[in-house]
């Protein structure tokens, strides 16, 4: 009996370990909605975006411009949206569930569908260059796709994979990393071929890249990873959850240089690191809601938008 205690007492003490934790203040501000905001980013020229909505009923885009306190909605549609990108401040996508993309060639005046056939959700889009775009997508865990478009938009094709695929990343046209349910892989021929990295252990669910070098690599058990060498290598800066320890379950990660980073997800868990994710401080001070995305505005505050419309600015 004391050789199991022994053998045990430390894996309880190494699983409880807590993040060091730093106060924030937050300015809420007025969406006037109450659909789930799935997703915030800024665009040059356009202002703060965002794209949201409730599965398989609503389906909005929002924008504030610079300078401007209140955020304009519209409605595009009647299914959630999960992801928003511009190429320049007139042509953009949101992509969402049921296979559902749209592109505006106006700044969002007007939005054109374009049905995908197998009605698979996307998550996320990846811009290469002002023709050539990537979508990722999958249905729960499994049936992954890769969706492209040489076009900007008009015709699109697809590649299919077991696991679901939630995230991906270009730096052109030909290369690039895409990561979900236990996989991260790489393609270097424009998604004609994609090889499987050794990273496995967690559903990723989010990826940033600062530069061509620099970039993090998120799974939804709280695990982040590093790459300082484009992929050729990557190291965690973040270990996941443990057994018997508090449940930490992020959704997003964005980074305003190559230091200064934030990630947030369920229970109002928001983490940051100012030293290229070395170490890592829990935000106290925020709602406890379910955050969905994290847009970063200087190397210390940010955009958070998640459940309930909510869309809040944190600041130390």
């Amino acid at each position: 009996m004391k050789k199991l205690l022994l053998l045990f007492l430390p894996v309880l003490f190494f699983s409880c370990q807590k993040l060091d934790e730093v106060s924030y203040n937050y300015i809420p501000h007025e969406t006037n909605t109450d659909i789930t905001v799935e997703d915030i980013y800024y665009v040059e020229g356009l202002g703060m975006i965002a794209c949201g909505g409730n599965r398989y009923t609503d389906g909005l885009w929002l924008r504030k411009e610079d300078h401007e306190e209140n955020w304009i909605s519209d409605s595009i549609t009647d299914k959630a949206l999960y992801k928003i990108r511009f190429v320049n401040p007139l042509f953009g996508l949101v992509i969402g569930f049921d296979g559902r993309i749209f592109r505006t060639l106006d700044g969002g005046e007007n939005w054109s569908l374009y049905q995908y056939g197998n009605y698979h959700p996307f998550q996320d889009i990846s811009i290469a260059n002002d023709t050539v775009i990537y979508l990722a997508g999958g249905k729960s865990y499994s049936n992954g796709q890769i969706t492209k478009t040489i076009s900007g938009g008009t015709h699109w094709e697809s590649s299919s994979f077991e696991p679901a695929i939630r995230c991906l990343h270009f730096f052109d046209k030909d290369t690039g990393f895409a990561a979900g349910y236990g996989v991260l892989m790489f393609t270097h021929n424009g998604g004609e071929s994609w090889h499987n990295t050794a990273i496995q252990g967690d559903f990723f669910i989010d990826m940033f890249f600062v530069d061509r070098n620099a970039g993090f690599l998120l799974g939804y058990q709280g695990k982040v990873l590093k790459t300082v060498d484009g992929g050729e290598s990557w190291q965690t800066v973040l270990e996941g959850n443990r057994l018997f320890s508090s449940r930490n379950n992020p959704e997003s990660i964005h980074f305003y240089d190559k230091n200064h980073g934030m990630i947030t997800g369920r229970n109002g868990f928001t983490a940051y690191t100012s030293n290229s994710g070395k170490t890592w401080k829990k935000i106290n001070g925020i709602p406890d809601i379910h955050f969905k995305s994290v847009f970063m505005i200087s190397t210390t505050s940010a955009y958070l938008a998640g459940e309930n419309g909510t869309i809040i600015e944190v600041f130390p």
